[in-house]
């Protein structure tokens, strides 16, 4: 799946995997270009326009086959009252494991939350909300259910609800050392490090490692505990923001600052890069893109044909590519 966000709050989902169509008006720019329908398209009135990510169906596990968060992909959007609504794109979602349960769900008619229908709210409206919205939201991409925020206010706060009862846990971290808006945050490929960086050009490290026995249930489910700071440290050019982080392995991580510059860190070395890459175009985002989701394509490795490389959008409209190979 993937998701688009416009600032007029529209939030549009396709379906990759869909059959796709060739241009039937084809002009000399077009002719190579394929159309795939939208799979879902709503509008979240308040939504800041800047921040939604989606729900992997494998993290949305709550205990409870016949939840909504289950049934449905779901994208949490940041809204302009500081909190983070889980959002039915109305695309549903068949678990296997649960087959029998969803047989029953269909004998009984029961549907499919909506596109657009808000299931659940995290975090409480703040009382002074244009200094405390959302600007950045990432998924823990092992612990179910576990978001990190980062904040127009500097802080960052970590959601966690258990996979049984739904007990929902909430961390609010201290700030950066400053409190400029903290603007990415991501989580380590293994789900046990969180990364923040802000407007100052700051990045700060937390080990989410740790788990706790869910004690409201008295339940054999872990969750997650207070994560704690283990690296802090000033990026290159402090008065950059830090605009994106995108997780590389467990250890490694790359950073796009305002200033034109990619920069890749590994957390046992946070005070200096390992490598930078500079652009010469204004970038304001970033992704991954792995050829081969096997283990074997490992970044740094060369020869393969299949590293995985950086892809970076910039304000005139190009994609920028940063291969991640080393000779």
């Amino acid at each position: 799946l993937l998701l688009s966000l416009d600032l007029s709050n529209v939030i549009t989902v396709w379906n990759l995997s869909s059959p796709s169509s060739y241009n039937s008006e084809t002009t000399d720019d077009t002719k190579d270009r394929i159309s795939t329908p939208p799979a879902s398209q709503f509008t979240i009135p308040n939504a800041t326009g800047t921040t939604a990510e989606l729900l992997p169906p494998r993290l949305a596990s709550t205990g409870n086959p016949a939840s909504p968060l289950e049934t449905v992909v779901v994208v949490a959007v940041g809204c302009l009252d500081g909190t983070v609504s889980l959002v039915s794109t109305g695309i549903p979602v068949f678990n296997p494991h649960h087959k029998q349960q969803q047989q029953q769900q269909q004998q009984s008619k029961q549907f499919t939350p909506p596109a657009g229908a808000i299931l659940e709210t995290w975090g409480s409206p703040n009382g002074n909300p244009s200094a405390d919205i959302p600007l950045s939201l990432s998924w823990n991409p092992v612990q179910p259910l576990t978001l990190a925020v980062g904040r127009g206010s500097g802080r960052v706060e970590v959601f966690s609800q258990s996979s049984a009862g739904n007990v929902l846990k909430h961390f609010r971290l201290p700030h950066l050392g400053t409190q400029a808006p903290t603007r990415a945050v991501t989580f380590s490929t293994d789900g046990g490090l969180m990364i923040g960086g802000n407007d100052q050009g700051r990045l700060c490290v937390w080990d989410c490692s740790l788990k706790s026995q869910d004690d409201e249930t008295n339940s054999k489910s872990t969750q997650l505990t207070a994560p704690a700071l283990v690296h802090h440290t000033t990026a290159p050019s402090t008065s950059s923001w830090i605009l994106r982080l995108v997780a590389l392995d467990e250890r490694r991580f790359a950073t796009l600052q305002a200033n034109q510059t990619l920069h890749i860190y590994n957390v046992t070395q946070l005070h200096t890069p390992v490598h930078t890459f500079q652009s010469n175009q204004g970038l304001w985002s970033l992704a991954l893109y792995n050829s081969d989701n096997s283990k074997s394509s490992r970044i740094g490795s060369a020869g393969s044909g299949a590293a995985p490389r950086l892809v970076s959008g910039s304000d005139n409209g190009w994609l920028e590519v940063f291969s991640l190979e080393v000779n």
